[in-house]
């Protein structure tokens, strides 16, 4: 991590969002090593003073970097004197603030198919930010708060909590981990997972590390067959007794090589441009029979049979006018 990715960890100070801009750039200045002046006061010595201003300027410097150009003025000698007057003017919140937090926290309802532990993480922010205002909250009424904001399919898990658990054990963390068991055990009933995407990746790529990078390789192991290739069946002669297949089953076959033909064919199915019938190999490749060419008859059984008509027809002909 560099000075380069401030701008991607921490959002610009626009007077409202004083506590998550505060703990992102403090969070930034841990993992920079320089988050020293944002509570210390200058040193004594002067060795240690000089050490000090060098960090303490890369920090103002950074704060000046993520605060909007009317709140520039805010700026102080230090870094520590800077934030302390930034947290007076934004950082306490006050009544009104704190009757916005304690609205949304005992008035919040989570939607029914929503991850409720995230939803239980915001309310205990809004009692973070009620604290910060000086309305600190008991963690039994936090927890309270958490259990009406349940769906109406929870009811059954808010009765057995309110009703099992004791004093002691009725706190913010036993109740959301309470609500994370159930929420997982419900995942897990309708068959969907409850591992993230970004928790796969991480164990595709250590697989990876472990057997090689090779895809074909991690491909063989795993004995999985790749997802394009198509499953060919038969039932391409729809004309001759067979079941004819869906039309919606077409597009698994890849496309006709032959030009001007735009069209999956199934297989053993007749291509009117390549006059041929097509077949498939292992592979899904499309490969084909010698063409089917129509010649033009010649002295065929047809024409003879087309003569004898003709002659027999003049034979008639012929006897009918011998008659006349």
């Amino acid at each position: 991590m560099s000075t380069k990715d401030l701008s991607t960890y921490v959002p610009i100070f626009d007077g409202t969002n004083y506590k998550e801009w505060y703990d992102k750039l403090e969070a930034f200045a841990m993992a920079m090593k320089c988050d020293g002046p944002m509570t210390e006061d200058p040193p004594a010595g002067a060795a240690d003073l000089a050490a000090f201003n060098i960090i303490d300027r890369q920090m103002r410097g950074m704060i000046r970097l993520r605060l909007g150009a009317t709140y520039q003025s805010h700026v102080k000698a230090t870094a520590k004197l800077t934030l302390t007057a930034l947290k007076t003017a934004f950082g306490t919140p006050g009544r009104v603030g704190a009757l916005v937090e304690m609205r949304s926290m005992f008035q919040h309802r989570m939607k029914p198919n929503s991850n409720p532990v995230h939803k239980a993480n915001n309310l205990i922010q809004c009692a973070a930010r009620l604290s910060t205002a000086g309305f600190a909250l008991a963690d039994g009424l936090i927890a309270l708060a958490i259990l009406m904001a349940l769906p109406s399919d929870w009811e059954t898990l808010v009765s057995t909590l309110c009703s099992t658990l004791d004093d002691a054990s009725f706190t913010v963390a036993e109740i959301t981990a309470q609500i994370n068991r159930e929420y997982m055990r419900r995942q897990a009933s309708c068959g969907r997972s409850t591992i993230s995407l970004q928790d796969r990746i991480s164990e595709r790529t250590s697989f990876a590390a472990e057997y090689g990078p090779d895809a074909t390789l991690v491909s063989r192991l795993t004995n999985v067959k790749p997802a394009v290739r198509p499953s060919y069946q038969g039932g391409g002669n729809r004309g001759k007794g067979k079941q004819p297949v869906c039309e919606g089953q077409r597009s698994q076959y890849p496309r006709c090589v032959f030009q001007g033909c735009r069209r999956n064919h199934f297989l053993n199915e007749f291509c009117p441009f390549g006059r041929q019938r097509i077949f498939y190999d292992q592979a899904g490749k499309q490969i084909c029979c010698q063409p089917q060419v129509v010649s033009p008859p010649v002295g065929g059984s047809s024409n003879n049979s087309r003569g004898g008509s003709g002659r027999g027809r003049g034979g008639k002909r012929g006897r009918g006018k011998g008659k006349g």
